[in-house]
């Protein structure tokens, strides 16, 4: 099938938590981001005339989303609550993670990952939000929807 063409309003991109096959979305997300990164190793030497010689070490990647708080009893029975995610990350639960539109043909991006670290944010005459940043332990798969 194809996929959604022209440029993404990042509207329709989410980071899901993937619970028995089903994806449940973070609720309320502002924004959310994956980095997908790789260590290098230096192997420079006094032969390297002087420039920076460099291999390939170990892939790596993370993701990270802000959501608006609402309570559990708010929050639709298919969507990750911050009383959910606060949950998982103080009982160190991994999660199998889903990163995209959920639009058939566009890229999927799924793993596994632990939440590393939980923020909620209380600002004066603000909204309420929380954030999560997820550590991948493992390989990052690239599919489609």
């Amino acid at each position: 099938m194809a996929e959604t063409a022209g440029a993404i309003n990042g509207t329709i991109v989410f980071l899901s938590k993937d619970v028995a096959g089903t994806a449940k979305n973070v609720a309320n997300l502002i924004a959310n981001s994956i980095t997908v990164g790789k260590n290098t190793i230096n192997v420079s030497s006094k032969s390297s005339g002087g420039w920076a010689e460099n291999i390939d070490g170990r892939k790596n990647w993370s993701m990270s989303c802000e959501s608006v708080v609402e309570f559990d009893t708010s929050v639709g029975a298919g969507e990750t609550s911050m009383q959910d995610t606060l949950t998982d990350q103080i009982a160190g639960t991994a999660w199998s993670v889903v990163f995209g539109s959920g639009v058939t043909g566009d890229p999927k991006l799924s793993g596994t990952a632990r939440i590393a670290n939980f923020t909620w944010d209380n600002p004066d005459d603000d909204k309420s939000t929380f954030s999560i940043e997820l550590t991948g332990t493992g390989a990052l798969t690239l599919g489609t929807f």
